[in-house]
C-alpha cells in the first residue's frame, strides 16, 4: 500500500525526491533490492545533495550485483568523482 501512495505522489509530481526515497524504502522492505536502487538512483538525480538517499543508496546496494551497484551509484556523480580524486588508486 505504501509503494502505491509513493507511486501515486510521483504521478502527480515527479521532481518529487522524497517521495522516490521513501518508495525506495518501502521497496527495501519487500526486498524489491533493484527497483529500490533504481528509486533511491532518480531521488538523487532530482537532489543531488539529499544525503539521506545517498545513504539509502549505498545501503540497498548491499543487495544487487556489483556491477548493477557501481552503476546505481552513480559512477559519474559529483560525490562518486570526488571520492575518486582523492584515492591513491584509479577505479
Amino acid at each position: 500500500e505504501a509503494v502505491q501512495s509513493y507511486t501515486r505522489a510521483i504521478e502527480l509530481r515527479a521532481d518529487f525526491a522524497e517521495a522516490f526515497n521513501a518508495r525506495g524504502a518501502s521497496l527495501v522492505e519487500l526486498q524489491q533490492f533493484e527497483a529500490a536502487t533504481a528509486d533511491y538512483r532518480k531521488a538523487q538525480l532530482i537532489k543531488p545533495d539529499y544525503f539521506e538517499v545517498q545513504s539509502n543508496l549505498i545501503f540497498s546496494t548491499n543487495y544487487v550485483p556489483f556491477f548493477f551497484s557501481l552503476i546505481a551509484i552513480g559512477i559519474n556523480t559529483p560525490i562518486w568523482d570526488q571520492c575518486r580524486a582523492s584515492c591513491d588508486t584509479e577505479i
